[in-house]
């Protein structure tokens, strides 16, 4: 049998109002940290920390609580913003570093938000 490193008792169903309310808690801090904090592009390890869990934990809290990973979370703000930056005329590459990305060979990228974004509309990189 495998042994998980995080406490799979908080985590397989929430058994008491308190438990409950400690990982919502987690979430709703995580939540708000990657809100303040996209820009800068924090690391998992980041996040749990401001969150008060291992990287783990709140990996598996956040896709129980909010159906997403906390990593998909701070993409889905990065590609918002550069969208938005990019309908209001601004450069590729100034949507890039605005949005926290190390420059516009960023949104080629096949792991970043932005390609993932044109793939799931049916628009490849060429034809952008």
């Amino acid at each position: 049998m495998m042994t998980l490193a995080i406490n799979d008792q908080r985590l397989a169903k929430p058994g008491s109002q308190n438990a409950a309310l400690r990982d919502y808690d987690s979430v709703r801090r995580a939540i708000a940290f990657i809100s303040e904090n996209w820009r800068a592009q924090p690391t998992i390890e980041a996040m749990a920390d401001a969150a008060g869990v291992t990287p783990d934990e709140l990996h598996h809290l956040f896709r129980r609580w909010a159906s997403l990973t906390p990593k998909a979370f701070m993409q889905a703000l990065t590609l918002d913003h550069a969208k938005s930056l990019l309908r209001d005329s601004a450069s590729v590459l100034d949507a890039a570093l605005d949005s926290g990305l190390s420059g516009p060979g960023r949104l080629n990228d096949p792991s970043s938000p932005m390609r993932r974004c044109r793939r799931a509309n049916g628009r490849t990189a060429a034809r952008d």
